[in-house]
């Protein structure tokens, strides 16, 4: 079918998170804090996020990653999210994981590396017109990233035994 291109201006609103006090914030929780990084920077008990929203790291080294949160979180002050997203959400989250390195390399700044709203608002988005036909793309894309999951921890297991196999051996 046909396909369109857009700004993400145009195909969500682009929110920046607020900042969590310290005291706040905790190894455990019930909900875990979003702040610029690749993994969460500790848990809290209360969200300001709902499940099923794509984030981009605003500030920091890992700035421009994406990252789709399938439940409520706390999203820090730098952090970004996409809300009120007119496409199919997992369409766009497999569209913009695609053009990560595209995104990070909107990084201004030299002591902590940041993104710009402004660069985001202008980000461009190639999407098919059918919801149906985003529908069937996203779902190849998320049934692929289960699969990569699988076999990473696969791998992962394989060589903790090795390694025990090894252990055992040369004792």
């Amino acid at each position: 079918g046909e396909w369109e291109t857009d700004s993400i201006e145009n195909i969500a609103k682009i929110i920046k998170g607020e900042q969590i006090n310290k005291s706040e914030l905790s190894s455990y929780g019930t909900y875990y804090v979003l702040n610029g990084g690749v993994t969460p920077s500790g848990y809290t008990e209360k969200f300001n996020t709902k499940s099923n929203t794509i984030s981009i790291s605003e500030g920091g080294n890992s700035c421009g990653y994406v990252s789709y949160n399938h439940q409520d979180f706390w999203s820090g002050g730098h952090n970004y999210t996409l809300q009120n997203v007119r496409i199919n959400n997992n369409f766009l989250f497999a569209y913009l994981k695609s053009k990560e390195y595209e995104i990070m390399s909107k990084r201004v700044g030299s002591g902590l590396p940041n993104i710009q709203k402004k660069s985001l608002h202008e980000f461009l988005v190639r999407f098919p017109l059918d919801v149906n036909e985003q529908k069937v793309i996203a779902s190849y894309f998320t049934t692929l990233d289960r699969q990569i999951t699988l076999y990473t921890q696969r791998i992962e297991k394989l060589k903790q035994i090795k390694a025990a196999c090894l252990d055992s051996m040369f004792v």
